[in-house]
């Protein structure tokens, strides 16, 4: 049997997957141990899951059979989780780092409140910061001592309203790559923000070419973009600063995801770009797929990305 240690704002869900799968709870908080009804323990622990420094996701370390338990369930019962192995994995302990972006956050917020009352979003509004961290234990109490959901929603979100994204607020583009880094866009102005569905725009600031477009880029050409919260693509047009269209590029990622005044995802590579003629091309499919064979993803959100494409293309554009 497994002994796991879970700390982090993930813990409540984890415990529960961890315990279906048959796993043994280690040290656990005092919070876990009411909420579980778990004896007290200082076992010592053949994995531990803590969250990453941004919240995003969770850090596995510890014995490399158990850590790819632990991996196991990750790809067993969430959707979209990312997968990087910080260290080579012949040696005898190992470090993983998996991203849980939105499916998976939004499934973990439906597994914990099988545990415990938990407003939608729990785990995504956690990451923000401490300040929304704390409305959503507030929101959470009213919950628990009986509070109508609608209310408390109603509540919540008229605290939190000023980090959402309002017409004409400046927005920051958070784009994670699956090797790790994070690349803040620039800043987009909000054109609208109506029902999940987001528009923005932004001025290109210097000249070169679009990847993929292979067109010129020029400073002060416009980029346009849509997409809805949710969604597993940003569909953008570069237009010249005369307004001329050069090309469209539909950036497919995992769910874009709020962030305090922003958004976020992360890029699984493949993207699609639309020429003005009308004509289309797939580009950087074999990166996709070989991240795919790496491991860094599961075949269900591999299928996802797969369907997407094929809509896209007979669909959307």
């Amino acid at each position: 049997m497994v002994k796991v240690k879970v700390r982090g704002i993930y813990s409540t869900a984890l415990t529960k997957l961890f315990i279906e799968n048959g796993f043994k709870i280690a040290q656990p908080s005092i919070e876990i141990i009411n909420r579980f009804n778990i004896e007290p323990n200082e076992e010592s622990f053949d994995v531990e899951v803590r969250d990453r420094l941004d919240r995003n996701g969770v850090i596995v370390i510890g014995k490399n059979e158990a850590i790819k338990d632990v991996v196991r369930v990750f790809r067993e019962n969430l959707d979209d989780p990312i997968f990087r192995h910080l260290t080579p994995q012949s040696l005898v302990n190992g470090i993983v780092d998996i991203i849980i972006p939105l499916y998976s956050k939004r499934k973990l917020d439906r597994i914990r409140n099988t545990i415990t009352p938990t407003i939608d979003d729990h785990h995504l509004f956690k990451t923000w910061n401490n300040e929304i961290a704390s409305y959503v234990a507030q929101a959470e109490k009213l919950l628990e001592i009986g509070q109508p959901y609608e209310s408390v929603k109603q509540l919540f979100y008229a605290v939190i309203v000023k980090h959402l994204p309002q017409e004409g607020d400046r927005i920051r583009i958070l784009h994670h790559k699956l090797d790790g880094r994070v690349y803040e866009l620039g800043t987009a102005t909000v054109k609208k923000f109506l029902d999940d569905k987001l528009e923005y725009s932004r001025f290109i600031k210097s000249d070169g070419y679009y990847d993929g477009l292979e067109v010129q880029k020029e400073e002060n050409d416009i980029a346009e973009s849509f997409t809805r919260i949710g969604e597993m693509y940003i569909v953008t047009k570069y237009l010249s600063r005369d307004g001329k269209l050069k090309g469209k590029y539909v950036n497919i990622g995992t769910g874009v995801e709020l962030v305090s005044n922003g958004i976020r995802y992360v890029d699984l590579e493949i993207d699609i770009c639309v020429y003005p003629d009308g004509s289309i091309k797939i580009v950087d499919e074999e990166k996709f797929e070989e991240a795919f064979t790496k491991g860094m993803f599961s075949e269900r959100l591999y299928n996802m990305v797969k369907e997407k494409v094929d809509f896209i293309i007979q669909k959307l554009i």
